[in-house]
């Protein structure tokens, strides 16, 4: 590949990688202002201590926080809230059993909930850039469009499936059955600060252009001529306000800068580049298919894609499970003429959706480190029946909406 093509190439997909930069803009302006915690608080404080509206507050907090920050981001901002949370209720006259298996359901919804809308976005989970990155190396002849809005068509029944799938698990096996309201107390909100009526302007311009941004990508012709220059203006337009307000500081947008993503994405180009050298996609294909006696119908095969995604990713971190089964599901899709992204997709939606160990995402890494009382046993059960609902929900649901939308 030379320059010109090489500039080309980055030129076409400038608009997804400010949208990562622009989301990550966001979500430091938003722990600046604390306007997150606002958001929570008041989710809580109108559950009345109802254990599971707090349970259903959170799930839901953690999802819409992970549409456009990253999803181990969401649980970062979650977790102060949980723990005061854990913290009222160790003051109150439950048992110490009683105690555990609500603080074990709280962190299940957080984990639960960040890592179903990191899914839910293009910007969410690290697995979704790293799909389109495979989508060009691998689609040499096509340019595969994949935008917000379309992104979103599939996407948002596939959450709303699985955020009751995640509800119904804990409220009916995690959450112990008991009589009574949680009372918990959280500092009265001042009316709002001119640091956080400026960042919910600039957060609402954030939506309004993105989403603007996908229409018009699919819309209208002339837009896609122009469409780098718009996203790279009102990119700099944005970063200039957020300064020029001081609503965010250098310092704190150094801190937080995610060098592990660089590094993955690294790792990503290197494993993706001596698979495609060697051909091992071919070969791990050809054995897939005679694993799994291949038939004509895509259900079959989206079912054993998910499957085998979420089984190694409990075990092993969630972009190398990603990295090395999407040129495996792209050449078992040319095979057996199916469209690419009907077996890719579920692979990226496996790996940012594995529930039941410690491990399988660092969303769970973070809760699990971090709240002590939360138990290992009732996330293993969880987890197993999660991830069995989400199998079903995803072979009911991709092989019939992703050859509509992106056809």
């Amino acid at each position: 590949m030379n320059l010109n093509v090489f500039f080309h190439y980055i030129w076409l997909r400038l608009p997804i990688i400010l949208i990562f930069i622009n989301s990550y803009l966001v979500y430091r302006m938003l722990v600046s202002s604390t306007l997150t915690d606002i958001f929570v608080q008041k989710l809580m404080i109108k559950s009345k201590g109802n254990m599971s509206r707090i349970i259903l507050f959170i799930l839901c907090s953690g999802a819409i926080l992970s549409f456009y920050i990253p999803n181990a981001v969401s649980v970062l901002i979650l977790l102060p809230v949980l723990k005061e949370i854990e913290k009222q209720i160790e003051d109150s006259h439950l048992s110490d059993n009683q105690i555990i298996k609500i603080v074990t359901a709280l962190s299940l919804s957080a984990i639960y909930g960040a890592n179903i809308g990191g899914m839910g976005s293009l910007v969410g989970s690290p697995a979704n850039l790293i799909l389109i990155a495979a989508l060009d190396f691998l689609c040499e002849k096509q340019f595969v469009s994949i935008t917000f809005l379309n992104w979103f068509l599939w996407s948002i029944p596939l959450v709303i499936s699985f955020l009751l799938s995640a509800y119904c698990v804990i409220r009916y096996i995690a959450l112990p059955s008991f009589s009574g309201r949680i009372n918990c107390h959280f500092p009265e909100q001042k009316e709002l600060t001119f640091k956080q009526k400026e960042s919910i302007k600039l957060f609402i311009l954030f939506i309004i252009f993105w989403i603007f941004h996908s229409i018009s990508h699919q819309k209208f012709d002339w837009y896609q001529t122009c469409q780098s220059y718009l996203c790279l203006i009102f990119v700099l337009c944005f970063s200039f306000r957020l300064f020029q307000k001081q609503l965010i500081t250098l310092n704190l947008l150094m801190r937080g800068i995610p060098f592990r993503g660089f590094m993955v994405l690294i790792v990503f180009v290197l494993i993706m580049g001596l698979v495609r050298c060697f051909h091992l996609d071919q070969l791990a294909a050809a054995c897939f298919n005679k694993t799994v006696a291949m038939s004509e119908s895509a259900t079959v095969l989206v079912i054993w894609v998910t499957s085998i995604s979420i089984i190694l990713t409990e075990f092993l971190s969630n972009t190398i499970v990603s990295t090395a089964l999407f040129p495996i599901a792209y050449q078992a899709a040319q095979m057996n003429d199916i469209m690419p992204l009907v077996l890719m997709i579920p692979v990226s939606v496996a790996s940012t959706c594995a529930f039941m160990t410690p491990v399988a995402t660092p969303c769970s890494a973070f809760v699990f480190g971090e709240i002590k009382r939360i138990r290992l046993r009732t996330m293993l059960i969880c987890g197993i029946i999660l991830n069995v609902l989400c199998v079903i929900c995803v072979t009911i649901w991709i092989p019939v909406s992703i050859p509509f939308i992106y056809n």
